[in-house]
Order: C-alpha cells, then sequence, then structure tokens
C-alpha cells in the first residue's frame, strides 16, 4: 500500500461518517469543507455515508468527492427525538466493515458516530484514524472507552475534546491531533451590522436548549424595542419553538436557508447566541465568529465552545435572565462589543479553511508515513 501511495503521491481516503451533505449538522460541514479540500489538491475521497434521504443518489459526485450511500432502512434518524434507528446502526455497520474488507484506501478515517461501525471495522482496517468530536461521562462512555483501546492515530476536533480524551481514556497525547473545524472565510464589508440583530444557527434539538434564548429574548425586546432574534435551522423541536415565541415581536424562525442567505445574515447581526449544553467545538458559532459576531454561550461542562472566547464575547449561566443580562450588555456597550467582533474574527481566522485544509493534508500523509 505504501510502495503504491509513493508511484502515485495521491491520497486515496475512505471517510466513513453516518450523515453527509445535504444532511445538516456540524460534521456533515466539517467532512465537506475538508473533503473538498483534499479533492482540490488532487486527492481522491470515497464518502461511505447512509442513505438518509430515499430521494438522494445511492451513488454521487459532489465537487469531485464520490458519494456512496447505503440504504439501511427507514427512518435511520428518528426526527422527534433525534436518536438513531439500532437496526439502522447494525446495517451501516455491518456495510461499512465489508467495505473495509473488499476496498483498499490508503486510510480509512472515522467519524465518531455511530462508533458501532468504526467497532467492527477496526480488526480489517490499515492505517485507521478515528476522529472525536465529543466525549461522554454517560450513556455511551464504555463503547467510547472501548474504541479508543484500538485506535492508533486519533483526532480530536478541539483541544477540548483531546484533553477528555486523555483524561477519561488515558490516551497517550502523543496519539491524539487536533484538526480544528474549518469553516469559509466570508468577505468583510459587504453588509452593514444591524444594531441589536442577534442570531442563533443550529439543529433545533433538546441539548441546544434553544427556548432559552427565546425566553432572554422576551426580556430584551421590552428593553430594547428594535432588537430582533433570528433562529436559523431545523429539528423536532421547531413546531414547539414557534409556539414559546408566538406573541414575541422580533423572532424570526427561518428553517433551513441556503449558505448565501446565510451568510449575509451573519454579517449583518451582532451577536450568536449559543446555549447549548454539549459542543464538540461549534462550526455554527466560528462561522458567525468569522462575520465578527460576538459570542454569548452557556456554561455547560461539556461545551467545547466555551473556549473560542477569548475576549470575543461572555460565557453566560444557562438561564433565559443572564442570557438577557449579557444580550443587554452587549447592546449597551457598543464600542466593546465591536472590538470584541474584531476578536472573534480574529480567532476564527485560525479556523479558515486555507488554513486547516494543509493541516489535515499533512497529518494524513504522516500517518501513511508510519504505517
Amino acid at each position: 500500500m505504501r510502495n503504491d501511495f509513493s508511484r502515485r503521491q495521491t491520497l486515496r481516503l475512505a471517510l466513513f461518517t453516518e450523515l453527509f451533505f445535504p444532511s445538516v449538522g456540524g460534521c456533515e460541514r466539517r467532512f465537506l469543507l475538508l473533503s473538498k479540500w483534499l479533492v482540490s489538491r488532487g486527492h481522491s475521497v470515497d464518502v461511505y455515508t447512509v442513505r438518509h434521504d430515499e430521494r438522494l443518489k445511492a451513488e454521487d459526485d459532489l465537487y469531485g468527492i464520490k458519494i456512496h450511500r447505503y440504504t439501511c432502512g427507514s427512518n435511520y434518524v428518528n426526527a422527534k427525538h433525534g436518536t438513531r434507528s439500532g437496526s439502522g446502526v447494525v446495517n451501516y455497520a455491518l456495510k461499512t466493515t465489508a467495505k473495509v474488507i473488499l476496498d483498499r484506501h490508503d486510510i480509512n478515517y472515522f467519524s465518531e458516530w455511530p462508533l458501532l461501525h468504526a467497532l467492527l471495522s477496526v480488526p480489517f482496517s490499515s492505517p485507521y484514524v478515528q476522529e472525536w468530536c465529543e466525549i461522554w461521562t454517560e450513556s455511551i462512555y464504555y463503547y467510547e472507552k472501548l474504541l479508543s483501546l484500538f485506535a492508533k492515530h486519533n483526532v480530536a476536533t478541539s483541544e477540548f475534546t483531546k484533553s477528555r480524551l486523555v483524561r477519561f481514556f488515558k490516551v497517550p497525547e502523543s496519539r491524539v491531533f487536533v484538526i480544528p473545524n474549518p469553516v469559509e472565510s466570508i468577505p468583510q464589508g459587504r453588509v452593514k451590522k444591524k444594531y441589536g440583530r442577534f442570531i442563533y444557527t443550529g439543529r433545533l434539538v433538546p441539548h441546544k436548549h434553544v427556548d432559552i434564548i427565546i425566553r432572554a429574548f422576551k426580556i430584551i425586546r421590552a428593553r430594547f424595542p428594535e432588537a430582533e432574534l433570528h433562529i436559523v435551522g431545523t429539528g423536532p423541536l421547531k413546531d414547539e419553538l414557534k409556539a414559546i415565541s408566538r406573541g414575541i415581536e422580533g423572532v424570526y424562525i427561518h428553517g433551513y436557508l441556503p449558505d448565501g442567505e446565510l451568510m449575509m445574515l451573519l454579517e449583518s447581526s451582532y451577536a450568536f447566541l449559543l446555549p447549548s449544553e454539549r459542543e464538540g467545538e461549534g462550526i455554527s458559532a466560528i462561522e458567525a465568529m468569522m462575520a465578527r459576531n460576538v459570542l454569548l454561550t452557556a456554561d455547560f461542562p461539556n461545551n467545547a465552545a466555551k473556549d473560542l472566547v477569548q475576549g470575543t464575547g461572555l460565557v453566560v449561566k444557562p438561564t433565559p435572565e443572564a442570557f438577557a443580562e449579557a444580550m443587554t450588555k452587549i447592546l449597551s456597550e457598543e464600542d466593546e462589543a465591536k472590538e470584541m467582533g474584531e476578536r472573534a474574527r480574529s480567532v476564527a481566522a485560525k479556523h479558515d479553511i486555507n488554513v486547516v485544509g494543509p493541516m489535515f493534508e499533512r497529518y494524513l500523509l504522516s500517518v501513511i508515513e508510519q504505517s
């Protein structure tokens, strides 16, 4: 395999991830940008994923990325609860293992979820890279710990996740490499900031606690009548959140927006609100920071987005009252908020795909050299 690679000098990567574009989510966005980067460099990327929508082609080509979608039963993702079909997970894991055995790539790269696909494939996969976006300390902890025992090459999406791998699973630091979430650069100055415009983008699921910011905004609207709250995303709680926001002027629940519209909205927004209980890093927050948004995020133990607050915003108790006070501070201290927004863009610039892409490429090539 290595001799073959030496002759080609181009990488053949197999990426195994349960959900991929056009599914909307942080992991989906991450893998799309990283795959596009590799293809632009002349490498080959095969993505093996779940055919979560029967309207999608089983075999597809997107930006030169070869996408192979497995049919794993109906309703692989339970839209109401955000859980996975047990039979669907087993089906995907078995098909993944068969693909690893039958096909040969320079590297087999596994996303963390749904875990079983990696656990079954490890004995047949070399070289093998395991990515970790978050570490749970309950529920599936022992499955994650078991997987960590097999993985020689580990990628964490943040220093926060790396530290938890080392602390909870005793993985040597030398075996964990951080590849942060990439974002695309946003041109500056296309749209003016609109005073009082707050935004959330992401899934509408229980652990994101979007209801907190709607209740906080009700307080804000009474103090600042020109304020707006824009919620962009889809998920099982959409109708419930609409009901909570009913009667509160200035709340806009958009659902899904195309990238172009979303970026224009981010550019015009003042601050990004992230009340999430857990984040591997928070790619939506980084995209907002690239557009010079102040970051207000919740002080939950498993929220890695707190590490992005480096003079770029505020870490807030996860209550409507605390978020309302933080939002009031941002609107009342405009000069400081502007400085925070500029620092936010500087922090986000470290995540630019033109920075992270080469880092990812170098890492993969180093794995081949070590194999």
